[in-house]
Formats: structure tokens, sequence, C-alpha cells
């Protein structure tokens, strides 16, 4: 969400992803009044935002290169991932400092999400999910502006 949707470089940095912006009840809410979209919103980001972060992908350290010694830990990693899964991986990455240090900044909130079992990803990457759960729940939250269907006009930018 620090890029185009909010302003790139010049966001605020509460516009950093959804655990920065949403309330803490807003998971338990939408778990609440339906599980299925819920459900269907951790599977996406488990998929979506877990292969940004995997091991195989060439960004995760952009601009940095690997020791000897931190490629055999970053190795290590890689099994742990393939063998225990992502929040555990996520969470012995974000132990080793030296790793750590080198994972690209834009990638950092991802693991730490995964690292502490939250859900989180670009706010620009659940307008849909969120636009469904004010949609169905309107009365509950109130007036929310964009939540008429009516005259709402949806694009992709490819």
């Amino acid at each position: 969400s620090k890029f185009i949707f909010f302003g790139a470089a010049d966001a605020h940095p509460i516009t950093a992803s959804a655990d920065s912006f949403a309330s803490d009840t807003l998971a338990g809410q939408m778990s609440e009044h339906d599980e299925l979209l819920a459900a269907a919103i951790i599977s996406f980001i488990d998929e979506f935002q877990g292969n940004l972060v995997c091991p195989d992908n060439k960004a995760l350290f952009k601009g940095a290169e690997l020791q000897e010694d931190e490629k055999q830990r970053f190795a290590k990693l890689a099994s742990v991932y393939q063998h225990q899964g992502i929040r555990e991986y996520a969470q012995q990455l974000v132990a080793d400092a030296g790793l750590w240090a080198k994972v690209v900044n834009y990638k950092q909130s991802t693991l730490m999400a995964f690292a502490h079992g939250t859900c989180d990803m670009p706010l620009c990457d659940q307008v849909c999910f969120l636009y469904e759960f004010c949609r169905k729940d309107e009365a509950h939250l109130g007036t929310l502006a964009g939540c008429d269907a009516e005259g709402t006009t949806w694009w992709i930018n490819k």
C-alpha cells in the first residue's frame, strides 16, 4: 500500500499494511460474521503473500549480498520452510539478526506478520475483501462510504 494506492514513498505510515490500519477487532468481527470470507482471506494471504517471502523469491534480499555463513543459515531456513511451514520459517528469519538486516525493507512487514501469526497484506490487496465485509455488515458498522455498489466502478491495473 505504500506504493501507488496510497502515495508511494510519501504514504502515511499507518497505511503500511492492514495490521497498521485496521482495528484490533476487525479479524474477529469478520470471522464471526462470515467464516468463509475470513477463510478466503487467510488462504489468499498464505498463498499470495507467502510466495512473496518464500526462500525461492530472488527479491527477498534485493540489494544485499549474503556471505557464505549467511547462505548456509538461509539454506537451513529454506528447509524449515519446506518441512515446518511459513510461520516457523518467518520466526527464525526474523530472529536471525544478520539475515534479517539484509531482508529488503518492503518484505519485512510481511515476514513479521507471518512470524506473529497475523494475516497481513497491503491494503490495496484487501479492498475487495473489505468491500464485501462492509457491504454485508453495513448495519452493524454504520454507514460507510463506498459500501453501496450502485455507481461503483472497479478497475484492474495490469
